[in-house]
This record gives C-alpha cells, sequence and structure tokens, in this order.
C-alpha cells in the first residue's frame, strides 16, 4: 500500500493571506485613526473654547434677549412635547402661551436641540448646543482640505491649518457673540453637503441640503443654487459653452441632455427651493400668526415682492449701484474674501453664496450690511470650501504648465494650499474679534458692583410670572419665569406684565438712549406700577 499524499488546498491558502493584514494597511488603519482622534480633538476643543464664552457672557449677564429668549422659550416647547410658543415673539395676553416661534422665522429644526432641554430647562443647555454646533463643521472642512490638497505631509499639516483658522474666522465669533441664531444649525448642514459632493456621494449631498428648508425662510434659495451646482459639477466650461450654443440652435435637443437621468433628482432641487421660499413666505408664516412681507425689505424696487423682482431685473444699474452703496458693503465683502485670500472667487462652491449676499446687499435693512451681528456666519462654511477649493484648482493649474520657466512665481503659485493655510490660521489668532476678550483678566469676573446689584434685582421678582426684563437681565428669568422684552416698538403684541425690572443706566435694547429708558420707568410709575428695588440703575417695578 503506497502512502498517499496530502492534497494541498490553494485555495484556503490564499483566502487565509487575503484576509492577513499587510504592514502598509496597519500603519494606513493607524494614520486613519490618529488624524480622526486629533480631528475630533481639535473640534471638542473649539466647542469646550465656545461653551466657555457663551457661559461667561450669560453668567456676567452680557448676554442678551435676542434672540436667546426666542429660541429657548422654542426649544422648551418642544422638549415638552408641545408647540414652539415663545412670549418673547408676541404675547398678545398675560395669560396666554405666547405666539408661535414659527410665525416669526421658519426653523422647525430646533427640534433636534429639545432632547437636550431633558437635561436642563434652561438658557444654558441653549448655550451649550451653540458651541457644539459651532464646532461641527471643523470636520468635515478638514476632510474636505484634506481630499482637496492631496495626501501629502504638507496637505496634511495645510488641512489641520486651515481647520483652525475656521474655528476663529471671524463671521463665526461675530455669530458666537449673538449668543444664538438658526445660522448655528445652517453651518454644518452646509459644510456637510458641500463635502459629500466633493466626496462624489451627490445624492447624500443632495438630501443633506434638504435640512437647510428647516432652518431659515430664505435657504431654499441656497438649495435651489446646490441642486444646480450638483447638476453641473462635473461639466467643463467647454461643455457648458457647447451646451449654450446648442440650445440656440435646438432647444429640444438641449432640453434632452440637460434632463439626463442622473441630473434629474438635482435639477428638481432648483424648482424645490424657490418654491419652499415661496410656501414658507406665502403660506406657513401667516398659518402661524406671522406677516407674509415681515421679511420684505426691497421697497426700493417695488411695493410687493413681485414688483420688486421686476423692478430689479428691469433695473440692473440699480440693483448694481446698491451692491456697492453705501460703502459699508465693500467692507463686508473684502473682509469675507480676506480670510481665504479671495481664492474663494476661483471655485464655482463659491456661487452658493451669491443669493444670500444678494439678499443682504439689496435690502434697506442696514443690520444686514455690516459686519457685526451673525449674518455673515451663514457664508463661513461656503466660502472656506470655495477658498480650499480655489487653492487646490490654483495649485493644480500650475501643475499642468510644469514645462515652463520655473521660478518664485510658479513655486508661489504651487504652494497655494500652504499658503492660504497659514495665512487664514494667521488671521483667525491675531484678528481682534469676540474670543480674543477672554484674554483679558476682568471677562470672567462675576462680583463686580453692577452684576451683584442684578443679582439683588433679580431675586426681587418670584418665580413663574410674567417678566418684561431688561436684555441683559432677561436670559437670567428664563428657566423659571415668563420672559418679553421691556418694551418693543415694532412687531410685538405684548401686554402689560405684572412685573418689569428695568435698567437706567446701561443702554439696554432695542431703546435709542438711556435717556429713553429712564423716561419710560418714569410712565411706568404713573401707570400703577411701584418700585421695590433699585440699586445702580437696576429699577425693579411691580403692578399693584
Amino acid at each position: 500500500m503506497t502512502a498517499t499524499a496530502m492534497p494541498r488546498h490553494p485555495v484556503s491558502l490564499s483566502s487565509s493571506s487575503s484576509i492577513r493584514r499587510t504592514p502598509a494597511a496597519d500603519v494606513g488603519r493607524r494614520s486613519r485613526r490618529a488624524h480622526a482622534c486629533v480631528v475630533g480633538a481639535l473640534t471638542a476643543g473649539f466647542a469646550a473654547l465656545y461653551a466657555a464664552y457663551l457661559l461667561t457672557l450669560h453668567v456676567t449677564m452680557r448676554d442678551g434677549m435676542m434672540d436667546v429668549a426666542e429660541f429657548d422659550q422654542a426649544i422648551s416647547g418642544y422638549a415638552h412635547f408641545s408647540a414652539p410658543h415663545s412670549p418673547f415673539v408676541g404675547l398678545p395676553t398675560v395669560g396666554g402661551s405666547g405666539a408661535l416661534q414659527l410665525s416669526d422665522h421658519f426653523t422647525p429644526l430646533l427640534a433636534v436641540l429639545a432632547p437636550l432641554y431633558w437635561i436642563h430647562d434652561g438658557p444654558e443647555t441653549l448655550l451649550v448646543g451653540t458651541a457644539v454646533l459651532a464646532a461641527l463643521p471643523i470636520i468635515p472642512i478638514w476632510i474636505f482640505a484634506r481630499r482637496a490638497f492631496g495626501p501629502s505631509r504638507s496637505a496634511t499639516v495645510a488641512a489641520y491649518l486651515i481647520a483652525f483658522g475656521y474655528g476663529l474666522s471671524w463671521p463665526l465669533q461675530m455669530a458666537l457673540a449673538f449668543e444664538f441664531h438658526e445660522v448655528f444649525l445652517a453651518m454644518p448642514v452646509m459644510a456637510w453637503m458641500i463635502e459629500r459632493a466633493q466626496a462624489g456621494r451627490a445624492r447624500q449631498a443632495a438630501l443633506i441640503s434638504l435640512l437647510l428648508l428647516g432652518v431659515k425662510d430664505d435657504m431654499g434659495f441656497v438649495v435651489a443654487v446646490f441642486g444646480g451646482y450638483l447638476a453641473t459639477k462635473d461639466v467643463s466650461l467647454r461643455t457648458l459653452w457647447s451646451f449654450v450654443l446648442t440650445a440656440r440652435e435646438s432647444p429640444v435637443a438641449a432640453l434632452r441632455v440637460a434632463m439626463r437621468a442622473d441630473r434629474r433628482p438635482f435639477l428638481a432641487m432648483i424648482p424645490l427651493g424657490l418654491g419652499a421660499v415661496a410656501l414658507v413666505n406665502k403660506v406657513l408664516l401667516p398659518a402661524f400668526g406671522g406677516s407674509p412681507t415681515r421679511n420684505f425689505t426691497y421697497g426700493q424696487f417695488g411695493n410687493t415682492p413681485e414688483h420688486a423682482l421686476i423692478g430689479m431685473l428691469t433695473h440692473p444699474a440699480v440693483v448694481a449701484l446698491n451692491l456697492i452703496t453705501p460703502t459699508t458693503k465693500l467692507a463686508t465683502l473684502c473682509m469675507l474674501l480676506c480670510p481665504v485670500l479671495g481664492l474663494c472667487l476661483c471655485s464655482p462652491i463659491t456661487l452658493l453664496a451669491v443669493p444670500l449676499l444678494l439678499e443682504r446687499l439689496l435690502s434697506t435693512n442696514e443690520l444686514y450690511w455690516g459686519m457685526s451681528l451673525h449674518y455673515n456666519a451663514f457664508l463661513a462654511p461656503i466660502l472656506f470650501c470655495g477658498g480650499i477649493d480655489g487653492a487646490a484648482r490654483v495649485a493644480r493649474a500650475s501643475a499642468r504648465r510644469g514645462d515652463a520657466p520655473t521660478g518664485i512665481r510658479r513655486r508661489t503659485v504651487r504652494s497655494a494650499p500652504i499658503i492660504l493655510a497659514s495665512w487664514t490660521a494667521l488671521f483667525g489668532c491675531l484678528a481682534p474679534f469676540p474670543l480674543s476678550q477672554m484674554l483679558s483678566p476682568t471677562f470672567g469676573h462675576t462680583s463686580s458692583a453692577d452684576t451683584t446689584a442684578a443679582r439683588a434685582a433679580l431675586a426681587h421678582v418670584p418665580s413663574g410670572t410674567l417678566v418684561a426684563a431688561a436684555n441683559n437681565l432677561g436670559p437670567q428669568l428664563l428657566s423659571r419665569d415668563r420672559v418679553i422684552m421691556w418694551t418693543y416698538p415694532h412687531d410685538r403684541d405684548y401686554p402689560e406684565a405684572p412685573w418689569v425690572i428695568a435698567d437706567v443706566q446701561r443702554p439696554s435694547r432695542p431703546f435709542t438712549s438711556i435717556a429713553a429708558q429712564t423716561a419710560d420707568v418714569r410712565l411706568l410709575l404713573t401707570q400703577h406700577y411701584k418700585i421695590v428695588f433699585e440699586d445702580d440703575g437696576y429699577v425693579v417695578l411691580r403692578q399693584e
């Protein structure tokens, strides 16, 4: 009997070797894990920094009712499984729940913050949530930058520097100084949808962008432009020009090309976004108790939105003049370009910012024109991603011309990513914007005379009552009282509150002067109110 050799099992050996991790794979896996940890730590660090800044403003009574009161009251309503009522938005009767926040701005996405209010129902929770939302875009911006610049070590360093620079960017800092606004819901959505588009996940990007429709009344414009961007982002300028020529000769053939099956979902976002703007402003806001013309500030072009649009289209010279005058608008535009060295102008991503800029610069509302409020933060993720993409395009264009003579200029162009990143980080560190206040030794002091007097004044207001509060004192009462603004001369419908806590020594919005604040207190004393506490300018009045 002869021995039979044991058969070999090449398939088995092959399959076992296929799952064996190679050293290169291990290194790549460890590298990805390390980057994830570092980016996560950077994001958490900025979230902690923002939270410390916001909570310090709150503790030292330097925050305000706008828009903390409105959104705190609305989110508290969601957290209690009821409608988002907000006395700050409007309160027709003393015993009422308040107007719906949705009548002021259409922001149902606020409900995502409601679970946090199950932990603590108060403005402190909103401020911590704001800090986290503000830091979240750092993650997709880092991913976007590293993918755009390539896998080299210098590109990775550039991605970190840009993420750091974004965390200190001036539009973000100005928004943080305002404490809370819908913009903090919009920024992470914008950053992730742009990153997903860059990754080639266009359908994911489209779905993410639809979240913007639940952020603010005008975000449908961004969704519409983003749909056009997704439909054409892989199309060259030469192809687009050929399409235009085809459309002139044969509109039907051009339409057939445009409505190709893979483009239809993205092209559908254009009417969807524009339709959402019309639906929200014409139907939903009035249905919730708001005005369909509340956000209309374009009376110089026409008396109605429709007439204003016609006026803009028929008078382009007037539109162009309105875009750059007064000079405040030009200063804002220059400052928006400054953190990214204007490289965003080399990227089609920047087109997403166009409707938001037109909406602001053509408005008669002067608050939209400058740098002091939160409105520029809507543009930050767009312009940063546009700047990254623009720098990468400049570097690629330089590399394609490698046969040209080399020199300092060419090396500079090829180094556009690292130059942009270094400048962005440096600009964020050196610019004197709100976070720099934290370097002051007196920033967190809570034992000053005015703070002590303010706390004493607040202690005289009972819990569970309706209070008309000065701007900087109202947030302290939100977790225990129903709070409205002390005098609001615009479109709020406020009753006489049983309690008023006023300030006649420090400016308090919406009053235009301290003299007006003092005059209002004197008026209250003639209307059955009695002073129960007065110290360091703080006055507590009770209705008799």
